[in-house]
């Protein structure tokens, strides 16, 4: 990896790597079969039927959602380590059984990177025991009969639950972020692995790290459907942060409180 790619800023907001990015191909064809599946087989899943962190399914134009927006366009599917792969619908095990465990070694590999470039104290011991992870599948349905006038965004802007966001798949368009200087950038179509800050990081940092805000646009020259995966690094169930004091289900709520 160049060595430029992995020395941020101390307030930093994305990095392109130089680590070419994993193909999506098993992701993607295990969330559209799920997604194919009649809706009260999906129901089986949603995130209060698992009710272990974000895990579960969420649906265009759920109210109750943790992860989206009921004006957000898109389904999405949390997957984890702090639930059994059992636990998942089988459409699923595939990616678990093989891609799973290896992606996570990679992402662990290139997080512990960046982490030593960071230099922020007790970071370090704090991902080594108290920080899992989990990967955000988005299905963002075709457009072109939506009307633009009622929607800004296919995801409302925001910032992630993570420490880290790694974007092991690459990017693909509509994909906007804000930089460190309040700029809306247009990411675009690209085959590398990115990493930007989470709000995780912004909290252990007292604000000296800002988690990147981001959205995927509404765009009526765009109205192909889009997939994305997101991996996020994120505390691990009934742990305390030292860093901080407080549980990791206080953490969850902080940050769901910013909705």
């Amino acid at each position: 990896m160049n060595k430029d790619r992995m020395t941020p800023e101390r307030n930093f907001d994305l990095i392109k790597t130089n680590f070419s990015a994993h193909s999506s191909d098993l992701l993607k064809e295990c969330f559209s079969n799920f997604l194919k599946k009649p809706v009260l087989y999906k129901e089986q899943f949603l995130q209060n039927k698992m009710n272990t962190v974000f895990d579960g399914y969420s649906f265009l134009g759920q109210e109750d959602s943790l992860n989206q927006y009921d004006t957000d366009l898109l389904h999405s599917f949390v997957l984890s380590e702090f639930s059994s792969k059992e636990s998942f619908p089988v459409e699923f095990h595939n990616f678990f059984e093989n891609e799973w465990s290896v992606l996570q070694k990679e992402i662990k590999k290139l997080e512990r990177k960046l982490i030593s470039t960071l230099n922020i104290k007790g970071l370090e011991e704090l991902y080594n025991h108290k920080i899992g992870h989990m990967v955000s599948c988005n299905y963002y349905p075709n457009t072109k009969n939506i009307s633009a006038k009622n929607f800004e965004h296919r995801l409302s802007e925001h910032k992630d639950v993570s420490l880290f966001t790694v974007f092991v798949y690459g990017n693909s368009n509509g994909f906007c972020y804000k930089n460190t200087q309040g700029k809306n950038i247009k990411l675009g179509e690209i085959d590398q692995i990115v990493v930007f800050p989470g709000y995780l990081l912004e909290v252990l940092t007292k604000g000296k790290i800002k988690a990147t805000e981001h959205q995927v646009e509404f765009d009526k020259n765009n109205t192909e459907e889009r997939f994305s995966f997101a991996f996020f690094s994120i505390p691990k169930p009934k742990e305390t942060l030292e860093l901080t004091g407080i549980s990791s289900e206080d953490y969850y709520q902080q940050y769901l409180d910013l909705f």
